[in-house]
């Protein structure tokens, strides 16, 4: 059995705020709360998982960069569909782009496209579960535009559908 008896480094401090000042919110909702505290539970798994090694070459990140990181999340989440290259990411948010690169892995733990990506896909899944749209209408309404990516998009859909217990 291992213990974890590490200290709490700046990004779960970051996010340990965040969810602390959502749930002073007025009106804050079940669902935006119970995904605060998973990003902060996988946050804590992975450091509990890394290896000696891997943890010491950790990025430090500063308040500041942690809030800029913050905002390329919000940028990439609101433009879904015509996401910013990781260069105009980078200067929207005033941090280079190997800051921006290692820091947002570090800070949330997946690449910005596969953030992207992750987030394509959760949309897309609300769109399904209204039954108003079709697997191909969800897939362009996300950014999906290129048939060949829609054909990949369906085949994730599906087989992530299949999978969900009802």
């Amino acid at each position: 059995m291992r213990v974890f008896q590490e200290r709490i480094g700046p990004a779960v401090s970051f996010l340990l705020k965040r969810f602390a000042s959502a749930i002073d919110k007025p009106g804050a909702s079940n669902l935006e709360l119970e995904c605060h505290a998973l990003e902060i539970f996988m946050l804590a798994c992975r450091l509990f998982l890394k290896e000696g090694e891997e943890s010491s070459r950790a990025v430090a990140l500063s308040r500041d960069e942690m809030e800029k990181l913050q905002e390329a999340k919000r940028i990439m989440k609101e433009r879904l569909i015509d996401p910013p290259t990781l260069l105009e990411l980078s200067r929207l948010i005033g941090l280079n782009d190997y800051k921006l690169k290692v820091g947002f892995k570090e800070l949330y733990g997946t690449t910005v496209f596969g953030y992207l990506k992750d987030e394509r896909l959760k949309q897309a899944l609300l769109m399904l579960q209204t039954g108003r749209v079709n697997v191909g209408e969800a897939a362009c309404a996300v950014g999906y535009l290129n048939p060949s990516y829609r054909h990949v998009f369906r085949q994730k859909t599906v087989r992530y559908l299949e999978r969900r217990p009802i």
